[in-house]
């Protein structure tokens, strides 16, 4: 067993890889090359004196984009349902 502990997504790492999946567009990879377009793409964050963890697989990176995506769609969809309400933004949204 790992002595390593999950931790969550701060907002710094949430915006850093979108801003990444912005610039790379690994999700726009060949047919058979999206798993690659991932690794490069968590490589490319990891290797960042910024970015402050030590791992991040391609595959970790990608289901925390799809969740980020998810999550900010359920958004949308609640904020329209209740039109006329103010909104906070942040840099994720």
């Amino acid at each position: 067993m790992s002595d390593e502990k999950r931790r969550n997504y701060s907002e710094e790492e949430d915006v850093m890889l979108l801003r990444q999946v912005l610039g790379d567009r690994p999700f726009e990879a060949q047919r058979g090359k999206i798993t690659g377009a991932w690794d490069a793409l968590a490589a490319k964050l990891v290797a960042e004196d910024s970015f402050p963890r030590l791992k991040l697989s391609g595959k970790n990176a990608q289901s925390r984009f799809d969740k980020l995506v998810k999550t900010r769609r359920q958004e949308n969809e609640e904020s329209m349902a209740a039109s006329g309400v103010s909104e906070e933004e942040s840099e994720k949204a």
